[in-house]
Order: C-alpha cells, then sequence, then structure tokens
C-alpha cells in the first residue's frame, strides 16, 4: 500500500488525529504507541520518541518516512493565479536545530517546488501564440498579458 500517509492540519488550534510514522526500520507507530510527544510547529510535527533505551530521543534511530500534504491553501500561483497543491516527503529529521527543523526542510522543498511550477507556467505563457491583436492601438496582447507598444522612432529629434 505504500507509505502511510500523514494529514497535517493547517493551523486548526487543538486538532490532534492519529498521526503514523513509518521508520527505517519498517515499523508503523502511532501516536498511540512508542511516540512520548508530538507536537505541532505550524503545519509540521516535532516527534520525541521512545528509544530503544527507554530514554526521550528525538528522531535519532530513523528517519520519518511520513507524506505531508499541505494542502491548496499554502501556496498560490502568481503565473497562473492558480492554487498549488504540493505533497512532500518529510525525509532526514534526524538532524533537529535551529536551521534543520522540519518545518524548515519542507518549506525549502516547497519553495523549490514552486519556482519550478513558476517556471513551466512562464514557458508555457511566453511559447503562447497570440490570442487577438490591435494594430490600431497603443497595445498589443501577447499570449496573456498586455504589453505596451513603443513609440515609434525618428531620426529627426
Amino acid at each position: 500500500m505504500g507509505r502511510p500517509t500523514l494529514w497535517l492540519p493547517l493551523r486548526i488550534p487543538g486538532y490532534r488525529p492519529d498521526y503514523q510514522y513509518r521508520f527505517t526500520d519498517g515499523a508503523i507507530r502511532n501516536g498511540s504507541r512508542n511516540i512520548i510527544q508530538d507536537t505541532i510547529d505550524g503545519d509540521f510535527v516535532y516527534v520525541t520518541l521512545e528509544s530503544y533505551w527507554g530514554e526521550r530521543d528525538y528522531v535519532s534511530k530513523g528517519e520519518v518516512l511520513a507524506r505531508a500534504h499541505l494542502g491548496p491553501r499554502l501556496w498560490r500561483c502568481w503565473v497562473c493565479d492558480k492554487h498549488v497543491d504540493i505533497p512532500i516527503d518529510i525525509v532526514h529529521l534526524n538532524g533537529i536545530s535551529t536551521d534543520n527543523t522540519p518545518a524548515n526542510l519542507a518549506y525549502k522543498i516547497v519553495e523549490h517546488e514552486a519556482r519550478k511550477h513558476e517556471l513551466r507556467c512562464l514557458e508555457a505563457l511566453m511559447s503562447a501564440r497570440p490570442v487577438a491583436r490591435a494594430p490600431r492601438s497603443g497595445f498589443r496582447v501577447s499570449g496573456y498579458r498586455l504589453i505596451e507598444r513603443p513609440a515609434r522612432y525618428s531620426l529627426a529629434a
């Protein structure tokens, strides 16, 4: 069936679904077993595991391979003006520090995917044929944007 899906709420206080995580040892753990604490930071979850020695430990015994579904409300493309849904896989969470948190890693991935989407939209926009022409006006339609036509050049200033 593939990896378990982790549906993260978008800023819904007090919403605690039964999260599931798959670790490198193949075990699937949820909030009722082996996980002492999971705290929501923004749209993401810090996980405190029960280690093999019964101590509290962040994800140092394995990687969380849960899929985080950010939802279409997270990001809107300024080119096509549509909500873009970017599901990502959060991996390599065992280096928990100030600049390598799950949220920072995930947003870096989202930003990268968003830039790729914008580039694809811009390429489609630039390769689109003009949908209309207005030869007598001061504007011409190129693709989907109005571009101002430059004034006529004259050698006699």
